[in-house]
């Protein structure tokens, strides 16, 4: 009595399954993991290129104010330090005194021309002479108190009294030089615009640049400009502001979608500067090569399977007549 191949041989069917899956598996298994490690790369790359962007132009803006800062501290000690600022101080209704520190306050404003102002006040807190704008008190402002402490400083920003603009003060001590005594007071008011407009000019397409004060308070932002009307932007409850690191990194939602925020803390002020991009925008690009590489492996693994099919089938075809010998052998031909 004959048996087919189903009860005789080697079990075809399931070798040749067997062989067409090892086959698959051998060729598909590399290109799969060698594609989820291309994106996985690509994704990785695209995030470090952009927190060393956002850090480098957050790093930029610092070094830019930071300049501007020892520019005007320089010249402030500069005045400071001369007889006739401490003469005038002890005696400030002097006409001459008067005239003459006048006109270098007005050179001061000149050099930097920045259409801000320089203010000597006395140990009361009431201005003595300006070189723009009414003389009235600051002794209740807190770079005023500082600055009468022996400490220069710069001021958060604050409603300037003359103006009524936004401004930060920079803030100098004036001391006898017998004594080493605070006498009073010379400060140089800012107009906060005038970080809106750095900010503009540092970033880059569309990364958004905002500098946060030492309440938490967004006080320059560079896609709008903030003046003493504007709703306070306070985000105290931030990471980058609370975090103790100088630089850092954080993906937030903190504004209703994911941004990449990157920091740089300022030293001279405690401000904290961020860069921030869209992380959906940060990621196009890379999410566009990671959709060609899939489209590619996948393409290169059904090319393998194929491949695949047709060596098994090639190993499968002298195994069909091995088998087909030992069942005639087994049934006795």
């Amino acid at each position: 009595m004959e048996h087919g191949n189903k009860d005789k041989g080697f079990g075809l069917n399931g070798i040749r399954a067997k062989l067409i899956l090892i086959m698959v598996l051998l060729a598909a298994i590399p290109i799969v993991v060698t594609t989820l490690i291309a994106v996985r790369t690509l994704t990785n790359d695209a995030l470090e290129e952009g927190e060393a962007l956002n850090l480098k132009q957050a790093r930029i803006v610092e070094s830019d104010f930071n300049a501007l800062i020892e520019q005007n501290l320089r010249l402030l000690e500069l005045i400071s330090d001369d007889d006739a600022t401490v003469a005038l101080i002890k005696n400030p209704t002097d006409e001459e005194l008067l005239a003459e520190l006048k006109d270098a306050l007005e050179a001061i404003d000149e050099i930097l021309a920045d259409g801000n102002s320089t203010v000597l006040t006395g140990a009361d807190g009431e201005n003595i002479v300006r070189s723009s704008g009414e003389l009235v008190s600051i002794a209740d402002r807190e770079y005023f108190k500082e600055a009468m402490k022996g400490n220069a400083n710069i001021s958060n920003p604050t409603v300037s009294k003359t103006t009524g603009q936004l401004i930060c003060v920079i803030a100098v001590p004036v001391r006898s030089e017998e004594t080493g005594e605070v006498l009073g007071v010379l400060t140089r008011n800012y107009a906060i615009a005038f970080l809106h407009d750095m900010l503009i000019e540092e970033s880059e397409g569309d990364q958004i640049m905002f500098i946060v004060d030492t309440d938490g308070v967004v006080i320059a932002h560079s896609g709008h400009e903030i003046n003493a009307d504007s709703a306070e932007d306070n985000r105290s409850a931030s990471e980058y502001f609370n975090s103790t690191s100088k630089t850092g990194t954080v993906i937030s939602d903190e504004i209703g979608y994911d941004q990449v925020m990157s920091w740089n803390k300022d030293d001279a002020t405690g401000w904290t500067i961020v860069a921030a991009r869209a992380y959906s925008s940060m990621m196009s690009g890379a999410r566009r090569t990671a959709v060609i590489f899939v489209v590619i492996g996948i393409a290169l693994a059904v090319a393998a399977a194929a491949v695949a099919l047709y060596m098994a089938a090639s190993i499968n075809k002298p195994i069909e007549l091995l088998n087909d010998s030992l069942a005639e052998l087994a049934n006795g031909n």
